[in-house]
């Protein structure tokens, strides 16, 4: 039963709120402390909703569309954008910057999982060869880029080059290593489970701008 249901008694329990309030509403209206408390309860407001949203929020627009199929001439592509460009420079070698923008010239659509924009993009003609997955946090503000190249090292750990803003992939949830596996380790079954199988992923370290990779 809610107090749809019952008009009467919604009307009880809202004039009984009233009666409890009025004499405090009255005390705090001296001097205009009402005012100063309404004011500091929409900062707190206001703070709290900016810190929640985060600086890539906006971004998720782009879920469903192809990195380089944007919107807009000026939102064209995503790699390109003014939020990202930069911080994909600062984060990647010049090799990897390349490798991810032109090498890796197949792409899928922008999904979104766990809060995390994901942009997949793979070699031409052998994509569990050599991929990237590029993670957006929309309330974490972090940018991880995750790169697979079958041709460098003795197995898939040392395959694999992370590097990140903050996070480190051990701390991602499973659904975003999970994505991050299938792009080069195929599932047998559709309810395959791709970890904890290939818990290696959780042994690899994500370099930082201020922290190299060991």
């Amino acid at each position: 039963m809610s107090y749809t249901d019952t008009p009467g008694l919604w009307l009880g329990v809202y004039t009984d709120c009233i009666l409890m309030v009025t004499p405090t509403i009255a005390y705090y209206m001296k001097d205009g402390g009402l005012i100063k408390i309404v004011v500091a309860l929409l900062m707190l407001m206001f703070a709290q909703t900016a810190h929640s949203a985060g600086k890539y929020e906006h971004l998720k627009y782009w879920v469903g569309r192809y990195p380089s199929k944007g919107p807009t001439r000026e939102n064209r592509e995503f790699l390109k954008l003014p939020e990202i460009r930069p911080i994909l420079l600062q984060l990647l070698p010049g090799r990897e910057y390349r490798r991810l923008t032109k090498t890796l010239a197949v792409e899928t659509p922008i999904e979104m999982i766990d809060d995390y924009l994901v942009v997949r993009r793979c070699r031409p003609h052998c994509c569990p060869c050599e991929n990237a997955l590029l993670l957006v946090g929309l309330h974490e503000d972090t940018v991880l880029v995750l790169v697979y190249d079958s041709s460098r090292g003795k197995d898939e750990e040392s395959a694999t080059k992370c590097f990140s803003t903050g996070r480190q992939l051990f701390e991602l949830s499973d659904n975003l290593k999970a994505r991050a596996l299938e792009m080069h380790i195929p599932r047998m079954t559709a309810d395959d489970k791709l970890l904890p199988k290939n818990a290696w992923i959780n042994r690899v370290k994500c370099s930082t701008p201020n922290k190299p990779n060991q």
